[in-house]
């Protein structure tokens, strides 16, 4: 029996999947941790969840920043830091994120784990036989918090037993993603995601096709996994794994919408956006939902049109890109956010439609409470989002 199948047949996969990952890979063996950190200092959470194991870890810092985390080389409660200044003439994670790359490949690293500073914890999802009445699935999934450092042999783990599948860029998976229902050997991972927070780097990919980070300011991340898929190199997702930052309190809600379109950090996130699509909007399929990219979806089709070696052309619209030239970042606010409302009424106008459409073949007794019975068909049905199925009935049943 190999180790899958092993694995696969002992109880509460992803719960096992941990065990077996933290028995086969110690302290000492998970590849080389890098915190690119900024004025936080040593009371950072990422420092302290790490600061007792004996993994090899580097904080990369300016130095004019030293006296705010010279206690992990003075302190032996820290075990096995090393400070390493960034010294760049330009600032920012996206010229130190290049700096980390370049710096681990210069000293023979094949594979690292880029961490950023504010990690709040480390979920693992397990799929659980559903008791409760009111959620109609059979399997649930319940979330376990787990140490930072098992979280990432776990991740190593799944990157070492995948080996043959070309991963580049590998990273835990969104809380969306972890609510999937059935872990199993062949949902294990997830490709053409966006890998962000905690991300394992296979510099040994990155270095043979000479993949850098992009030192403008841009969402860096999404860069390098384009980068990554037009030399047709796998980005995924260790789908059971979440790694959770500290919530930022202006970025809580949506980037793009009504309530943000005054709002300083929406204009931070916009130029950011509008700096990716003038970096790729001559391949990248953008998606014109909540004003940003829809990530998954584009690296995926992008990703099958590189694999199928098709012509790649432009997919958003011609509004969104003139205003990206013109640096018009209230414009791309305002436009981006329209498009969010407009999309909401749309997706609402098809599900109201589908749920009428049902409700007519439904054989209501007059005698029962129809608002009760209707609703619960409509949970019932697996086409129709809950969501959408309470407001329906809240606002045409009395």
């Amino acid at each position: 029996m190999d180790k899958k199948e092993k694995i696969l047949k002992s109880g509460d996969w992803t719960v096992d999947f941990v065990k077996e990952a933290n028995k086969n890979i110690t302290d000492e063996n998970v590849y080389p941790i890098c915190i690119p950190t900024y004025k936080r200092g040593v009371t950072c959470n990422t420092i302290q969840f790490l600061k007792n194991t004996k993994t090899k870890k580097y904080l990369f810092i300016y130095r004019d920043d030293y006296d705010i985390y010279k206690e992990v080389e003075t302190n032996p409660e820290y075990i096995n830091f090393e400070i390493v200044f960034v010294d760049i003439p330009k600032k920012g994670i996206q010229p130190k994120r290049e700096f980390i790359r370049n710096y681990m490949i210069e000293r023979n690293h094949k594979q690292i784990f880029m961490i950023d500073d504010d990690i709040e914890k480390t979920v693992l999802g397990i799929t659980i036989k559903n008791t409760s009445p009111k959620n109609k699935r059979d399997k649930i999934v319940q979330l376990q918090e787990i140490p930072l450092i098992e979280g990432l042999k776990t991740t190593q783990y799944s990157f070492e037993r995948n080996k043959d599948k070309n991963i580049g860029v590998m990273s835990g998976g969104t809380f969306f993603q972890i609510t999937f229902r059935d872990f199993t050997v062949e949902n294990e991972l997830s490709f053409d995601k966006l890998c962000v927070n905690c991300i394992l780097l296979n510099l040994e990919l990155l270095d043979k096709y000479d993949i850098h980070y992009t030192t403008e300011k841009t969402w860096e991340d999404f860069d390098i996994l384009i980068k990554c898929v037009l030399n047709d190199i796998n980005v995924c997702t260790n789908r059971f794994i979440s790694y959770k930052v500290v919530p930022r309190e202006k970025q809580i809600s949506v980037i793009f919408g009504e309530k943000s379109i005054n709002s300083n950090y929406s204009e931070n996130i916009a130029s950011y956006t509008m700096n990716l699509y003038k970096i790729w909007g001559d391949i990248v399929e953008v998606k014109n939902v909540d004003g940003g990219l829809n990530d998954s979806g584009a690296l995926k089709k992008l990703h099958n049109r590189v694999k199928k070696n098709e012509k790649i052309e432009i997919k958003f619209d011609d509004t969104m890109l003139d205003l990206c030239n013109r640096n018009d970042v209230q414009g791309f606010i305002k436009h981006t956010t329209q498009l969010v409302i407009d999309n909401k009424n749309r997706l609402q106008k098809e599900q109201y439609t589908k749920i009428e459409n049902f409700i007519k073949n439904l054989n209501i007794d007059d005698t029962k409470n129809q608002k009760d019975f209707i609703l619960d068909q409509l949970l019932q049905n697996k086409n129709i989002p809950n969501k959408y199925a309470k407001k329906y009935v809240k606002e045409n049943y009395k």
